[in-house]
């Protein structure tokens, strides 16, 4: 049985996903193609990536790594958080702040 949804509701579902796919999206690891690089040998060469969402939230995304991601100390494959929440890449600690750091600046989102 296939469920199809009105084609309103289906615009809607391609605009968001168009919007979404060009939030900046910034990719986490060892290997030296990351935007940013955590310089440990438990973390994977391609780990993770954070969606920045707002200025306030991000997206962060496990990428099946073998060592995991965790939020506030809960293994996650992706959650919203926000600036204060704590990350943690196999046993690197971090917080988004600390990683955008790691990154050239960047501009405001436009709203």
């Amino acid at each position: 049985m296939t469920h199809q949804l009105p084609e309103s509701d289906s615009l809607s579902i391609t605009k968001l996903i168009e919007q979404l796919s060009q939030l900046p999206t910034f990719s986490i690891g060892r290997s030296t193609g990351n935007a940013i690089l955590l310089a440990n040998l438990k973390v994977s060469g391609q780990h993770a990536c954070l969606v920045r969402c707002s200025d306030h939230t991000f997206l962060p995304e496990d990428l099946n790594s073998k060592n995991g991601s965790f939020v506030n100390d809960i293994r996650v494959t992706r959650k919203l958080i926000g600036l204060s929440d704590r990350l943690r890449f196999a046993d690197t600690e971090c917080t988004v702040t600390s990683l955008l750091a790691l990154l050239p600046a960047m501009p405001p989102l436009q709203p």
